[in-house]
This record gives C-alpha cells, sequence and structure tokens, in this order.
C-alpha cells in the first residue's frame, strides 16, 4: 500500500484547477519548518481580486503557525487567516493579486499530527498501522513488549511530512533515518509485527545450519518482494560425495571448494 493515498479531486474541491488534480493530499506529523500550499478554489471568479483564496491543509495539520503570501517575490504576512481543520482548508484575505490569480502561500512553524504534547517514531509508526492500514495496535499483530522496547530506545522529536506517494516499507525507511537510531520493522518468527534498532552490539545469529539451507519450503509468514525493502542473496556449493553444503564465506574455501565442490552445482538462497 502507498502512503499518502488520498488526493485532491473536483468532487471535494469543485473549483480545483486541472492542474493540480490528482495531486496527493500531503500528511504532516510533529512540527514543519515550512511547507508550501496547494490552492484549491484557482477557478472561483478567476478574474476576481476581492475572492478570499482557499489553500488545501495536509492531513493532520494542528496548528499553522505563521501563514505567509508571496507578493512581488516578497514573502508577506497573510491577512485574516481563517484555519477550518475539519475540511482541511485555509482562506486567506490576500492570497490573490489585483488580476485574481492566487498568490503562492506557505506555513511556517507548523504542526501536525501530535500524540500528548509530542511526536516519537513509535507514535507516527502506531498511527500509520491503525489509521491508515486499518492494523490494530493489540497482541495477537503485535509483539507489543518487543515493540516499545525497541522504538522507546529511539525516542525523539519528529517531524516528517509525507508528500510523496511511497510504499509503506519505504515510509518506515524514512522515518527510521530521522531518529537517532535507525531500526526496522518486520515480521518475528511468530509471525507478529515488532521493531528492532540497528545495533552492532547486538550478538549476531548462530551459522545457518544444512537444514535450513535445504528441506525448507514454508514461510513462517507469507511475504513477496512488494513488502520487503532489501535482501541478501548467499551462495552455496554442494559436496557431491557428503551431500552438503558450503557457503563460499566459509574459511575452508580455497582448501575444500576448489577440490571437492563443483560450480556448476550453485545453490542461491535469497533470504528478505
Amino acid at each position: 500500500m502507498k502512503l499518502p493515498n488520498k488526493t485532491y479531486n473536483k468532487d471535494r474541491f469543485p473549483y480545483l484547477d486541472d492542474n493540480n488534480v490528482g495531486k496527493v493530499i500531503p500528511i504532516l506529523y510533529g512540527k514543519c519548518a515550512a511547507l508550501e500550499l496547494i490552492p484549491v478554489n484557482e477557478n472561483d471568479n478567476p478574474e476576481s481580486a476581492s475572492t478570499d483564496a482557499v489553500y488545501g491543509l495536509p492531513e493532520g495539520m494542528s496548528n499553522i503557525g505563521t501563514a505567509y503570501v508571496q507578493v512581488d517575490n516578497v514573502w508577506k504576512a497573510a491577512l485574516n487567516p481563517v484555519v477550518d481543520y475539519t475540511a482541511g482548508t485555509l482562506t486567506i484575505e490576500n492570497g490573490r493579486d489585483d488580476g485574481g490569480s492566487t498568490r503562492n502561500v506557505k506555513l511556517v512553524d507548523c504542526y501536525g499530527y501530535m500524540f500528548s504534547g509530542h511526536c516519537y517514531p513509535r507514535d507516527v509508526l502506531e498511527h500509520l498501522f491503525t489509521v491508515q492500514l486499518g492494523v490494530s495496535l493489540t497482541a495477537s499483530n503485535f509483539d507489543l513488549v518487543e515493540w516499545a522496547a525497541e522504538l522507546d530506545a529511539v525516542q525523539c522529536e519528529l517531524g516528517i511530512l509525507l508528500n510523496d506517494a511511497a510504499e509503506f516499507w519505504e515510509v518506515v525507511y524514512k522515518i527510521s533515518t530521522g531518529c537517532v537510531k535507525s531500526f526496522r520493522v518486520e515480521y518475528n518468527a511468530a509471525g507478529k509485527i515488532t521493531a528492532r534498532v540497528k545495533d552492532f552490539d547486538r550478538a549476531s545469529s548462530a551459522t545457518i545450519s544444512s537444514a535450513d539451507i535445504y528441506d525448507s519450503d514454508v514461510l513462517r509468514v507469507s511475504t513477496d518482494r512488494s513488502g520487503v525493502y532489501s535482501s541478501v542473496v548467499c551462495k552455496y556449493y554442494k559436496n557431491h560425495i557428503a551431500n552438503t553444503f558450503l557457503s563460499v564465506e566459509n574459511t575452508t574455501y580455497l582448501d575444500e571448494v576448489k577440490q571437492t565442490y563443483r560450480k556448476d552445482a550453485v545453490y542461491e538462497l535469497e533470504t528478505y
């Protein structure tokens, strides 16, 4: 699923200019230093300077901060801004020039979704899962203990504007890169959603046994390439006499692979 997935259309904004039809409605979390808005009533008396200009707000907007209009390439304070958070619009008295053309408008120090006065990565992800994806935050869907422990370890104030439709896992990556430590969101062995902080001091997993390399044709969690953001390809060479596989990473490669393993029997395992 791609986010954001709501777009500007004429059913909601009948005076919307054709050039803006189909553009995504951004989603804003936390504090944003500055962002420009899309006008939604350009075709309402388009030659009238007296018609107030109306602009669309990002989803989640909770405080517009300070609004400015661009007048002759100079940003000036907006006159009598009127906000309708329910409709998602901002009306500005001086949003049109003398010929009726709509001026550029930007908001400075504005706020989107906030959670008890803060916007932490865990807040954003839980909101995305429950509100945008419809996945409830329950023990049947999440490893709640590990989820909370890992994400609370990267707790920081986050400000993020989602204004370009991207796959959900790309959005997760964007959130991760804005934190003090990067993390990943994944399914654990029990098939529950969890988070894992990137920690180079964390103990590595045990060596993969041969039984895990073959005779393993059932995945614990259903997945495909569209739902992942990285992959690892490992090559194993087969010893036909001993019926075993050996990874090229094995330190005995020079002694054994060149002597007893055939290169025409390479087994590639791509893992997610």
